[in-house]
């Protein structure tokens, strides 16, 4: 009956705190041994400090470690913990022995994440409170890599803020055994996602702040994704990137005008990219070679660089239209011809169509006649009569 009413009390009733236990009573440990022959978990360890330091011998730590095992097995049965559950758990970890205890951290982990995530669906009116919990939690004990690859990815999915994700990973991402997690297809999107924000929020150069963020061995795991990474972020994100990616001599100088191209064509604002870019077109315009090269990438695009003739901001995009002209003035007859294929059906595009500001150039044609062939300013004409 003792024992069953104890398991039920463990298992249902609020458990009390370590320090709440009455100090003037002190037990030995053959009171201890007791208490662990009978699985009494809750007086165990609420008394198994009241053995003097100098007195808690190796059999003292077996025994804490085989208790704690002991609790987990019973608690794990349930579906989670309880509050006073988990505060329990939480103390006992304070515990030496168990601080070192792998089979207790991986259990603690475990049954912590599991309670951790219920509390935020349970309250998610309160999920920053939650949020708290899990960095404390997580502060206790950072050693298990797993655990923090878990609660970043939770709180991404729930919040969608890559800095409070981060905070679980920020110092296992610095460590040399980040190259195994960089490896991951569901870790590298994130991690890549976190430098984009660094980059573009960073005061430091480049290469230092993917030095203070990454360890070595993950970015040279990530490094085959971040071109194509690269293509796919919003415009305004670009300029950063498109540094690091040549400070890291990762672009051939084929592809050098290809991302600058792009870049410049997109419109993007004032940054020490736009200039790095700009100076690689200027390049272009003593070179047909290179020019037509690049020529032969832009068709392999789903979309043509145009963002610049759509923007709002007309001295810029005067600036810039005016700056491709002298360089690759090839572009614009490529760009319209590809439009007119598209409004004719001539050539069946996988992802429809790739000129989205083609209105928009031939408008400019206006007050520049020599932007585009007039041949295919007519033929422009009659395709959108069509």
């Amino acid at each position: 009956m003792r024992l069953n009413s104890f398991i039920f009390l463990l298992l249902f009733a609020p458990l009390m705190s370590f320090a709440a236990v009455n100090k003037n009573v002190l037990y030995s440990f053959k009171d201890l041994e007791i208490l662990a022959q009978e699985n009494n978990y809750q007086e165990f360890f609420q008394h198994c400090l009241d053995i003097r330091p100098t007195l808690r011998s190796e059999r003292w730590a077996q025994l804490v470690d085989q208790m704690a095992g002991a609790w987990g097995n019973e608690v794990k049965k349930a579906a989670t913990l309880t509050s006073a559950q988990f505060a329990f758990m939480q103390e006992m970890f304070q515990l030496s022995p168990l601080k070192t205890n792998g089979s207790f951290k991986l259990l603690r982990a475990d049954l912590g994440y599991k309670y951790l995530v219920n509390e935020w669906d349970k309250t998610e009116a309160q999920s920053q409170n939650v949020l708290n919990s899990m960095k404390t939690f997580w502060s206790k004990d950072t050693t298990s890599h797993e655990l923090g690859l878990k609660l970043m990815k939770f709180v991404l999915d729930r919040t969608g803020d890559i800095n409070e994700a981060w905070y679980f990973v920020s110092e296992i991402m610095k460590t040399p055994q980040s190259g195994f997690y960089c490896k991951r297809s569901d870790i590298q999107p994130i991690v890549l996602q976190k430098l984009t924000y660094s980059l573009n929020n960073s005061i430091t150069p480049v290469r230092k702040t993917l030095q203070n963020l990454l360890h070595q061995d993950c970015w040279k795991e990530i490094k085959s994704q971040v071109k194509d990474y690269y293509q796919k972020l919003p415009q305004d994100s670009k300029g950063p990137f498109y540094t690091l990616l040549k400070e890291e001599e990762l672009i051939p100088y084929e592809e050098k005008d290809l991302f600058a191209f792009t870049y410049i064509l997109s419109g993007p604002g004032k940054s020490d990219a736009f200039n790095e870019t700009w100076n690689t077109i200027t390049a272009l315009k003593d070179s047909s070679e290179r020019r037509e090269i690049l020529l032969s990438q832009l068709k392999e695009l789903p979309t043509l660089p145009d963002g610049v003739f759509g923007s709002y901001d007309l001295e810029k995009k005067r600036i810039i239209v005016n700056f491709i002209q002298k360089v690759v003035p090839e572009y614009f007859d490529f760009y319209a011809k590809t439009c007119i294929q598209y409004l004719k059906g001539e050539v069946k595009f996988s992802q429809g169509n790739p000129t989205l500001n083609c209105q928009e150039l031939f408008k400019m044609t206006e007050k520049n006649p020599d932007l585009v062939n007039p041949v295919l300013k007519f033929q422009y004409t009659q395709a959108i009569k069509l």
